[in-house]
């Protein structure tokens, strides 16, 4: 199973990866899924920036779980930010 984090830092990636330490479990960055944009984090805590990076990643990859199910296209390069 692949989870995807809410960040762009392999590094954090990693560090997640071992601190969890799961059988069958993936951590992927949002590069690994295609997102390249930003996402401002305009939150008051980091809880709530961690909230709003979730919540954009959820939405990139619903839309490109979307496009790739209307389209059968394994690439999600047309929904990139």
């Amino acid at each position: 199973m692949k989870l995807v984090v809410a960040t762009k830092n392999a590094h954090k990636i990693h560090e997640l990866s071992e601190m969890l330490a799961i059988d069958r479990l993936t951590l992927v960055s949002l590069a690994d899924v295609g997102f390249t944009g930003e996402i401002e984090e305009n939150g008051a805590t980091f809880a709530e920036n961690a909230l709003i990076k979730a919540r954009a990643a959820a939405k990139f990859h619903r839309l490109c779980r979307i496009h790739q199910q209307r389209t059968g296209c394994r690439s999600c390069e047309e929904r990139k930010r």
